[in-house]
């Protein structure tokens, strides 16, 4: 398989200081981190390579608002869920990762990329037919990420030791993986998309 650089997007999800720093909330709150701190050197390392191919990278912000959706409100409320990534605040920052001038950062208010936001838009300016997912959490915004993207007709790769979870949700993160590869997009490591877009070096 081979990937034209220009018609593909690197997606960096949620790469924050709450949900990957052991001083962000979730650490604190008790979550395991082992997952999301072995995967981020792969992915500092991944990012500028696929750049110099021409691919275009953007990176996603979650944030929690003064005033989320209603239906978010409704589901913490029920569920018992605590805000993370507030706006305005440390936790909400990205972490290690530093947007170029070139770069697009996105924020968004739901698990969904793509929900309020404008990165149709982008993808539709720049002519995007293929996207690689990375990033954090894999069961939840790349999850919901993936699955939209594939809805919306492009050819989704989510590369599978460029996104990670909890170490808790080791199990769920597995699952969702095997089940998007095997029913929507494509699940591949980051040596095999580096060896899809090399493939169009020569042409």
């Amino acid at each position: 398989m081979t990937l034209n650089p220009l018609e593909t997007l690197l997606l960096v999800i949620d790469v924050q200081v709450d949900f990957c720093s052991p001083e962000g909330l979730s650490a604190t709150r008790g979550r395991g981190m082992h997952q999301i701190t072995e995967m981020l050197p792969r992915l500092l390392t991944f990012i500028p390579m696929v750049k110099e191919k021409g691919v275009s990278v953007v990176y996603t912000q979650m944030i929690t608002t003064e005033h989320p959706p209603e239906n978010y409100i409704l589901a913490r409320k029920v569920k018992g869920f605590e805000d993370i990534a507030r706006v305005g605040t440390h936790g909400a920052e990205l972490y290690m990762v530093i947007p170029e001038q070139d770069d697009v950062v996105i924020v968004k208010e739901r698990f969904d990329a793509f929900a309020g936001t404008t990165l149709a838009t982008l993808c539709a300016e720049r002519k995007i037919r293929n996207i690689l997912i990375t990033g954090v959490r894999s069961d939840i915004c790349v999850d919901a990420t993936a699955k939209r993207a594939f809805a919306e007709g492009y050819n989704v790769f989510v590369v599978k030791d460029l996104v990670a979870t909890s170490d808790e949700r080791l199990k769920q993160h597995e699952v969702i993986l095997e089940t998007f590869g095997t029913y929507s997009g494509f699940v591949i490591s980051s040596k095999e998309a580096e060896q899809s877009l090399s493939s169009t070096d020569s042409q």
